[in-house]
């Protein structure tokens, strides 16, 4: 379920179980990783025949999904509060009992 919250102008998610999630604009508190950074860490680039971050988690299905998992992975979020939010409603949606 959506609901608007009349105090901020944008919408919480609601999911059985009580789980809440408030809406924060994309472009919001983001940390910006350079180029070096990214390729010490293999996020895109694999390594003596190993295989990058980005490739162990993708399991998108779509051309959409797979640009949002790079950026998220390229451009990850600050802020701890919206962190454990993200953490918490993957949480909720990779349970298969509900």
């Amino acid at each position: 379920m959506i609901q608007w919250r009349p105090d901020a102008h944008r919408p919480r998610i609601i999911f059985p179980g009580g789980v809440r999630i408030d809406w924060i604009p994309e472009k919001d508190r983001r940390f910006f990783v350079d180029a070096q950074t990214q390729s010490d860490l293999d996020v895109f680039e694999e390594r003596a025949g190993g295989r990058s971050l980005f490739e162990l988690l993708d399991s998108t299905r779509t051309r959409g999904g797979r640009e949002k998992l790079r950026r998220l992975l390229a451009e990850p979020l600050s802020e701890r509060p919206t962190l454990l939010a993200r953490q918490s409603a993957i949480g909720y949606l990779g349970n298969p009992v509900h």
